[in-house]
């Protein structure tokens, strides 16, 4: 294993071929969106760890998005890995730019040093859990100018790792199926979607998330996979449309309530379950039980505010299939291992 840092934080931005007619349909879902949050239940506006992310560093983002300035989203969202507004989606920490991505600025030895050992430790944990696939599995795009590493001969952008690792294990799931569907509660920027909708061509993906994300989500599934068909907020009712016709389906996090019981084969979220109150807690996966037909699959802590093992699971559809300890957010210093896998399955029927 060769793990190369020398162009990590080089320039990527690229001119892609995102149509101004696909940024006029993200901006007009995120319009609808945000209509329509304002009078959605107080758990699904934005609370705890996301308030001081909005009051910081979502405000440039947002304002190109209500007045629709397409140039502006082109600008941010072509370099979104550097920009603000992808804030808590990627990274060792919020000072992920300041430090290593700054123009004119040196990189300290010691953020250098860091970072390395980051890199270490993810391409370890994905050589040790993806045994017999080549490294070249990881390649995605340099969409959103990333950063990331050579792993040998390949270029791993942030996240691919952990990103690739849970698509895979969705697919194993779900292998025997025609067309599964997955639905993603919180899909950040889409790096897991990327790889599931690249790996299950044969499947859909429907990503909720706070309108602000979701947005991003859109643009980087469609400027990976122009010629797939993807639907998003307001073009057509979830609760009326064939959900199995579409590649990828983004909504607003409230609009969850809109997909039918039984509507989608696997859910799926990793920690932010775990961030938000009790109330929303509850809400989420009183609605994620009744949509999931066959599996449940969610990462996250144990040793937290709201411990994972007191999710109220619908425990009269749903049984534990596996519950065990994951090493991808650990961190290093820490002796007890917070973060856990937890798989659920639906039961058999009597």
């Amino acid at each position: 294993m060769i793990i190369d840092i020398a162009e990590a934080f080089i320039e990527r931005r690229q001119s892609l071929s995102v149509t101004d007619e696909a940024l006029s349909r993200i901006a007009a879902a995120y319009e609808k969106s945000k209509m329509e949050q304002a009078s959605a239940g107080s758990h699904y506006q934005v609370s705890r760890e996301w308030l001081p992310i909005y009051s910081g560093y979502m405000q440039k983002i947002m304002t190109v998005l209500e007045q629709k300035d397409i140039s502006g989203m082109r600008r941010l969202y072509e370099n979104f890995f550097r920009e603000d507004l992808s804030t808590g989606l990627h990274g060792m920490n919020f000072s992920m730019v300041e430090k290593y991505m700054t123009p004119d600025k040196l990189i300290a030895e010691a953020d250098l040093r860091v970072y390395m050992e980051n890199c270490i430790r993810y391409a370890n944990l994905f050589l040790r859990s993806c045994r017999n696939v080549p490294v070249s599995v990881l390649e995605r795009p340099a969409i959103g100018n990333p950063y990331g590493y050579r792993l040998d001969e390949t270029m791993v952008y942030i996240g691919a790792e952990y990103h690739y690792y849970y698509a895979e294990k969705i697919r194993m799931l779900l292998q025997k199926m025609e067309h599964p569907i997955v639905m993603e509660l919180g899909g950040g920027f889409g790096g897991m979607a990327y790889y599931l909708m690249r790996d299950v061509p044969h499947g859909t993906y429907i990503g909720v998330d706070l309108p602000e994300n979701a947005a991003l989500q859109a643009y980087y599934l469609m400027a990976s996979f122009p010629d797939k068909k993807i639907l998003l907020y307001g073009e057509e009712e979830i609760r009326d449309c064939d959900i199995s016709k579409f590649d990828a389906i983004i909504i607003p996090n409230f609009a969850i309530e809109t997909i039918f019981s039984d509507g989608v084969n696997l859910s799926f979220n990793s920690y932010s379950l775990a961030e938000m109150s009790l109330e929303t807690i509850e809400s989420y996966l009183k609605t994620i039980c009744r949509v999931s037909s066959d599996y449940f699959y969610h990462v996250n802590h144990t040793v937290w505010e709201v411990n994972a093992d007191l999710f109220p699971i619908d425990y009269e559809k749903f049984d534990l299939l596996f519950r065990f300890p994951t090493m991808w957010g650990k961190d290093p210093q820490q002796l007890v291992v917070d973060q856990h896998d937890f798989i659920y399955q639906r039961r058999c029927a009597n």
